[in-house]
């Protein structure tokens, strides 16, 4: 069957915020234009969310709970209804069903036998694998704990059930290849995000500003309060990108030196990248870290933890810093230590290019195509 005639239908997680996940899908509706596009609920009072997903909306089918202006706004209020969710959508004749699946766990859907069902996962559940994550959770909460305690056990119960009905398992790194196989026991074939920027000329030379960048979403497992508390010590000056919960927060506990833009343009975020010395990123357990690839993609360096995701794609003294301990006295030295080196800015790219869009496209429609041919 012809990619043209494929009936396809496209499932993610939810659109509350924009990050690493919604380029992914966003690739996947250029890669499929004609798809159907199933989530949980979607935000659109949220800028960003609906200046990229505004134009899909009509092919953009949401749950019984979008209704609910909380659930929108705040999913985790609806975690506990998340199987219910998930099986009320209905795709009996597609020919092929792609989740894009994290902690919102989109993998659950119910597909019919014989319609391949592939799962890009960009984590297993991580309040379900991990009771210490970061990521906020109503069970975090010590006086639900006792009440949660029954759901979370159903819901890892209902997960591992439905991850064993998945056709192929994609994870977009191989730190999470090895948490689908601990998890899951599934096997995954990695392909990294889809790089959706377009990468500098090797040869393009733009003034850098004495100014570092954060370009993530305001989330806890984020981990920003350590990169806030690096830079009111140093009092270096650091512009952040992105919208979430946390934002009244930090703004508060950030001194005049930090700088908050919120949702900007594409074409305002490439030359944020290559304008500023560096990208800087806190995240514990990352699952991959796309921003990473876009900084690089400018030429521009990142300094990052010695975690997760950004271990693949991060070259220590090449195109960044690691920092080896979650302080800010360690985020701090690897400043002073990019600050008195020098990074050649084309190698960063030349990685970068590695990321490609059309490299993930290729991937994908060879694993398609592959599984298709066995139904």
């Amino acid at each position: 069957m012809t990619k043209k005639r494929l009936k396809v239908a496209l499932v993610h997680d939810y659109l509350r915020t924009f990050g690493g996940g919604e380029r992914v899908l966003l690739t996947l509706i250029d890669l499929f234009p004609k798809a159907d596009i199933f989530v949980a609920s979607a935000n659109y009072e949220n800028n960003d969310i609906s200046h990229y997903f505004k134009k899909h909306k009509n092919k953009l089918n949401t749950a019984w709970i979008q209704s609910i202006r909380l659930f929108r706004i705040k999913p985790i209020f609806y975690r506990p209804f998340l199987p219910i969710i998930w099986k009320s959508f209905n795709f009996s004749g597609y020919d092929l069903v792609i989740s894009s699946s994290g902690s919102n766990m989109a993998f659950c859907i119910s597909v019919p036998d014989k319609i391949p069902h592939i799962c890009y996962c960009h984590t297993p559940p991580k309040f379900l694998m991990d009771k210490s994550s970061t990521e906020s959770g109503l069970h975090n909460n010590k006086a639900l704990k006792f009440l949660t305690k029954p759901y979370l056990l159903s819901l890892n119960r209902i997960a591992k059930k439905s991850a064993d009905a998945v056709s192929v398992f994609i994870a977009n790194s191989y730190y999470i290849q090895l948490k689908i196989k601990k998890y899951f026991k599934a096997d995954a074939i990695v392909v990294y995000p889809p790089l959706m920027l377009e990468c500098a000329s090797l040869t393009q030379k733009k003034h850098r500003e004495h100014r570092y960048l954060v370009v993530s979403r305001l989330e806890k497992n984020k981990n920003l309060e350590l990169i806030i508390e690096a830079f009111n010590k140093s009092k270096r000056k650091l512009v952040i990108v992105g919208n979430g919960r946390q934002d009244r927060y930090l703004k508060r506990i950030s001194n005049n030196n930090i700088e908050f833009l919120g949702f900007i343009s594409d074409d305002s975020l490439i030359d944020l990248y290559a304008t500023s010395k560096a990208l800087i990123v806190a995240a514990q357990d990352e699952d991959f870290g796309l921003s990473v690839i876009e900084s690089l993609s400018q030429g521009t360096p990142v300094v990052a933890p010695y975690e997760g995701g950004f271990k693949e794609t991060i070259q220590n003294g090449i195109t960044g810093f690691f920092y080896y301990s979650n302080a800010a006295d360690a985020l701090n030295q690897a400043l002073d230590q990019l600050e008195t080196s020098k990074i050649d800015s084309s190698k960063c790219i030349q990685l970068a290019r590695g990321y490609h869009k059309n490299i993930f496209n290729k991937k994908m429609m060879a694993i398609i195509n592959e599984k298709l041919k066995t139904v």
